[in-house]
């Protein structure tokens, strides 16, 4: 974080990136940065961190609906395996394998590391290994 705020201190010029808090993107998996929309990555390094703004409130929001995000990943998953067109079969079946990696972490790691980025928010700085995590 130290990184980025020297960032936004030192970047100049017209703001590229003026994503509304409100109109973020569901499928974004709360952390220090999100994308809103799309993001070419052509400017992002250097305007995005005027976007950091998730809460305890918004974590703990997105981790209760992580359901409808999985939802869409395996469904869409499933939409691409189910194309017949052999000559894209190869890239449909990358894309399906592509939305079950995106689920991987929701069933497997991704509430541990949410409890720690709740804690993050709460005490400003990394838990101690001894210190207990949140709940989401």
């Amino acid at each position: 974080m130290p990184y980025a705020r020297r960032l936004v201190t030192t970047t100049t010029g017209s703001p590229v990136f003026t994503g509304v808090w409100a109109e973020r993107h569901w499928l974004n998996v709360p952390g220090p940065f999100y994308g809103a929309k799309a993001d070419t990555m052509e400017f992002g390094r250097a305007a995005a961190p005027r976007h950091v703004a998730w809460t305890a409130g918004s974590v703990r929001d997105w981790w209760r609906d992580r359901e409808r995000v999985r939802e869409w990943a395996l469904t869409a998953a499933a939409e691409r395996e189910a194309e017949e067109d052999e000559r894209y079969r190869a890239h449909h079946r990358d894309a399906a394998q592509g939305h079950r990696d995106f689920v991987a972490p929701i069933d497997d790691g991704l509430e541990a590391y949410l409890r720690g980025y709740l804690f993050r928010l709460d005490q400003r700085r990394e838990p101690r290994p001894d210190e207990p995590l949140p709940r989401l």
